[in-house]
């Protein structure tokens, strides 16, 4: 190839001085261009599956999408279904460092020491790091946010724990405290692709949430598409992102990417559409090119499919609720509490409520006690639910009331 570029540029003419000039320069530019990333998506076949309805079409395991608004999964397909995720559990590894910065634990200008083997962990994604070298908590945050580098997450792991285990064991105590019941992580860095790590597109979801919403700083530095990496002296080194995602879809702001023989190619993506933020996870694609049109796909139809509305405010009477042995035989209920919830466009209008009254509420009963729930539900889809409250007091009815009212009772009266 090199030799057929010279020949077109070597034009009748031309003098030896120059031609050997073009060549030199059409060498270095084609070694040169050899060092910079590369990435996997192709532009026709991404078209191609964009325009064939790729959530039905494309090839993939599962997927979820939420809007950041609220912490509710808006589509899904197979999204409990537990496979292995690669780098997408550095995500959990963030998280847990953004907690400790918040708690001050930990600060961004910290230094921290690369620990003894950390060259082993240069397999892959890597910052090139040497035991005993120092970088900033944040310059470590960059390099696993841009390049999911193995042996910044590993050092960062390590300024928390003793141990990788016992920072895996916070992982996953992490993980059950935020509902994710299908995860289980076995090291910091995804390195470990067998089953014993794994997760699903439900709970990978609700990570991306919570370390989005909690943090949205991260987002900051997963948009970045390249930043160098610097080491002691002036050596440095330029680290690029492997998710393609943000060279795709230019509203996309992130999140983290992973792929291989076992996983697949595994998205967690992060937008801003508007004023709105979403975060959708794909699993188990056949290659970039399948994962980054589902993904965009999702967002847009998310986008315009949903409206985020108030359906009740606190306070909003719903009817008069029964009491046992109160002085009233009912009391007024009213909402506990606002009730928002994400609802198709088309069914904004037809959205039901349902009441469910405590079995007993037997009096007293003070203002506030909680006297049942409102489920809300749209074409046979519940929505979530809002407690209902007394409105009012409700004192006991003396001994004299309930016997009358007993004494009626008996003949089907009261």
């Amino acid at each position: 190839m090199l030799k057929q570029l010279q020949e077109s540029f070597l034009l009748r003419g031309t003098t030896n001085k120059m031609k050997r000039a073009i060549c030199l320069g059409l060498t270095i530019l084609i070694l040169c261009s050899s060092f910079l990333p590369t990435f996997a998506y192709d532009g026709g076949t991404v078209l191609k599956l964009y325009n064939n309805d790729p959530i039905e079409n494309a090839d993939y395991k599962s997927y979820a999408i939420i809007n950041c608004i609220s912490d509710t999964v808006l589509e899904e397909k197979n999204a409990d279904n537990k496979q292995p995720i690669g780098n997408l559990v550095k995500m959990m590894t963030l998280l847990l460092v953004f907690d400790a910065i918040h708690s001050e634990k930990l600060s961004m200008t910290q230094e921290l020491k690369a620990p003894e083997g950390i060259k082993q962990y240069g397999q892959g994604n890597s910052a090139f790091m040497t035991a005993g070298e120092k970088q900033t908590v944040e310059n470590l945050i960059k390099a696993v946010c841009v390049n999911s580098a193995n042996d910044a997450a590993l050092t960062l792991a390590l300024s928390l724990a003793k141990s990788e285990g016992q920072f895996v064991k916070m992982m996953n105590d992490k993980a059950k405290e935020l509902g994710m019941t299908n995860t289980h992580f076995a090291d910091c860095t995804g390195m470990e692709r067998s089953n014993a790590q794994c997760s699903t597109a439900r709970d990978m979801a609700r990570l991306a949430y919570k370390l989005v919403t909690d943090y949205p700083k991260v987002t900051e530095y997963t948009a970045e598409k390249r930043m160098e990496f610097w080491h002691s002296g002036s050596k440095k080194n330029k680290l690029y992102t492997n998710n393609t995602f943000i060279h795709y879809y230019s509203k996309a702001t992130g999140l983290c990417a992973t792929k291989g023989e076992t996983t697949g190619f595994c998205l967690a993506g992060s937008a801003t559409v508007g004023e709105e933020n979403f975060v959708v996870v794909v699993l188990g694609a056949a290659d970039d090119n399948n994962a980054l049109v589902v993904g965009k796909k999702l967002i847009e139809i998310c986008a315009k499919k949903y409206d985020y509305v108030t359906i009740d405010v606190k306070g909003t009477y719903i009817r008069q609720i029964a009491v046992k042995n109160g002085k009233e035989k009912t009391v007024k209920a009213e909402t506990g509490d606002n009730f928002e919830a994400f609802v198709k466009v088309e069914d904004k209008d037809k959205v039901e409520k349902t009441v469910v009254p405590n079995e007993v509420n037997e009096a007293p009963i003070k203002e506030g006690d909680v006297l049942g729930k409102i489920v809300y539900s749209a074409n046979g889809i519940e929505l979530g639910t809002v407690d209902i409250v007394a409105a009012e007091e409700m004192k006991k009815a003396n001994i004299f009331v309930r016997f009358f009212r007993w004494f009626l009772s008996l003949f089907g009266l009261e």
